[in-house]
């Protein structure tokens, strides 16, 4: 019978009593296993210490019988003894990964596996399967053959192949360089079955999902992207890809990487050229609340140095921070996407937007809807003073701006209200009732250096 039962709630403070009866603070070091997952799920601030809040929740799923967001766990008997144990003891959970380690390919990842394409064994077929299911010692032609790992199956890819990735929980990061070819693209395509997607979970442990370096021509859709350290997918200097329906969850709560500052993301672009990025979920990304506090936000999509990119049809929502940032992007499209409800308060200031447009150049907004956000809507800046020869050529056009706390946010471009058309020109928006003024502008704002 379950102890919630047969002690009762009193029982439960006694023995709550009991255990800080014997406390003694120090620092437990969690055997690999189910209970350092629900540890390190719980422990949402990832500041390795259970606080009152977690464990109240930690108790209400163990009542329910409720799973741990994120995982495939439910919290037993034993589990609420040893976790509340913890937190009255303010033992310091040692549920850290492996340090980071910086690959071939040159990024930091931890509890990841990487691979070269120059060391890809192909296996025959256009079609490969993967499945939890699996086993990587089969040929991986057919369903009831498939893979176990991701990596068994990207590892080893060839242009030209669609690996199908059949539902269930994937606790793995890829990381793949100089990969893909213009004679066919690789497919990572996620397989959905009875409502079910593939889901790859990081476990608040693992960098990254799956990263694309020096790679080209892949398609990745239909994949769930949850509880990475830094972003669920990271595509740095590559060209012709396409990222469309996928679902980024909870993504960039404690990054490793010292190049973003502690910023997290769903999605991590850069220097890319010729990419779409379509359809995609992207929801409650961003840095946990110890770095927000001191005022650090992420971004939902996040690119830098794009070329020649297609952004449309996404839904970007409830992120702690923006949710769609285009830096220094050339030639790109931002279209018909919606942005709404992205919390925007760096400790009390409101610097990024829910769509940040900065430097590059020949950057089209059109029919964006950005509603409910908490800090500006649009946002348009030149940071890093570049105007004239970047931070210019933008077009906005038929976007609607509404509930925002703040509606249009342009600054650093030296006049106001509005600069002139050789940098942005608007028309046909519907820029109206955000809550504290529709059009904000700052001449100059002297940059912080925290984006």
């Amino acid at each position: 019978m379950p102890l919630k039962r047969t002690l009762g709630w009193a029982a439960l403070l006694l023995l709550v009593a009991s255990i800080g009866a014997t406390a003694h603070p120090t620092q437990v070091e969690l055997q690999p296993g189910p209970l350092q997952r629900l540890a390190a799920s719980l422990d949402a601030n990832g500041n390795a210490v259970l606080d009152d809040a977690e464990v109240q929740h930690a108790i209400t799923l163990w009542v329910r019988g409720d799973p741990v967001a994120g995982t495939d766990l439910t919290i037993d008997d034993a589990d609420i003894v040893a976790l509340i144990g913890l937190w009255v003891r303010g033992e310091t959970l040692d549920t850290a990964p492996p340090g980071a380690q910086e690959g071939e390919v040159g990024i930091l990842f931890r509890e990841g596996t990487e691979c070269l394409g120059e060391n890809a064994q192909p296996r025959t077929g256009d079609v490969l399967y993967v499945s939890p299911a699996g086993d990587d010692l089969n040929a991986g032609n057919a369903p009831e053959e498939a893979l176990r790992t991701l990596a068994s199956a990207l590892c080893n890819v060839r242009p030209g192949q669609t690996v199908r990735v059949l539902p269930g929980t994937y606790r793995e990061s890829v990381v793949l360089g100089l990969f893909g070819g213009a004679s066919a693209p690789i497919t990572v395509q996620g397989v959905s079955q009875g409502g079910q997607r593939p889901v790859l979970d990081g476990d608040f442990r693992r960098t990254m999902g799956l990263a694309l370096v020096e790679s080209t021509h892949f398609v990745v859709e239909n994949l769930e992207f949850r509880n990475f350290t830094d972003e669920g997918l990271y595509v740095l200097v590559g060209s012709d890809h396409v990222v469309r329906g996928n679902r980024f969850v909870g993504n960039g709560r404690a990054s490793i990487e010292p190049d973003f500052d502690g910023e997290g993301f769903g999605v991590q672009l850069s220097d890319t050229r010729n990419i779409v990025v379509e359809n995609n979920e992207v929801t409650d990304n961003g840095p946990g609340p110890e770095r927000t506090t001191q005022g650090t936000l992420g971004t939902g999509i996040d690119t830098f140095a794009l070329k020649g990119a297609l952004i449309r049809g996404n839904h970007s929502y409830g992120n702690i921070g923006g949710g769609l940032l285009v830096e220094d992007g050339v030639d790109v499209v931002v279209e018909n996407n919606v942005i709404d409800h992205n919390e925007l308060d760096a400790a009390g200031d409101y610097w990024d937007g829910a769509i940040w447009v900065d430097g590059g150049r020949n950057v089209t907004l059109r029919q964006n809807t950005i509603v409910q956000n908490h800090g500006p809507g649009l946002q348009i800046s030149d940071e890093d003073h570049q105007y004239p020869q970047a931070s210019k050529g933008y077009l906005v056009e038929d976007n609607t701006i509404t509930g925002n706390l703040f509606g249009l946010f342009i600054w650093n471009f030296g006049q106001c209200p509005f600069p002139k058309t050789e940098i942005a020109r608007f028309s046909s928006n519907t820029i109206q009732n955000n809550t504290r003024m529709d059009v904000w502008c700052e001449k100059f704002i002297e940059s912080d250096d925290s984006d």
